[in-house]
């Protein structure tokens, strides 16, 4: 996935100076024993806390990890990017399974929507 430099760089200053543990995972659990996260769960409480702490108002349906993917592949449209960048950015093994995003894209959706029949006028 694409990161900006300063995202990359804040990264491996992580690797290099902050990183506690011998996983071979990028990040770790903060208490000993330093382990992976064991399930999506804690990113779960991690966005419940942000959006907490924010004051914004969770999205419908709740939080999930899910929220990033379908965040960035929203932003990613709205950008430009074509359902192809997409569906690799995401590694998705379905280029049908990135479709669902195109619906979010409203902008693309309007160049390519029909006039609406009016009842009478020749079709």
């Amino acid at each position: 996935m694409p990161l900006p430099a300063d995202v990359g760089e804040a990264i491996v200053a992580y690797i290099l100076d902050g990183r506690v543990g011998d996983a071979r995972h990028l990040f770790l659990t903060q208490r000993a024993p330093h382990r992976p996260f064991s399930s999506s769960l804690v990113i779960n409480r991690m966005l419940h806390e942000a959006f907490a702490r924010t004051g914004l108002k969770p999205p419908e349906g709740g939080i999930r990890s899910h929220l990033l993917r379908h965040s960035l592949a929203v932003d990613m449209l709205a950008r430009g990017a074509s359902l192809h960048e997409v569906s690799d950015v995401l590694r998705h093994r379905l280029r049908k399974t990135t479709t669902t995003y195109a619906r979010y894209d409203i902008e693309a959706l309007r160049s390519v929507a029909q006039p609406w029949p009016v009842l009478g006028e020749a079709q």
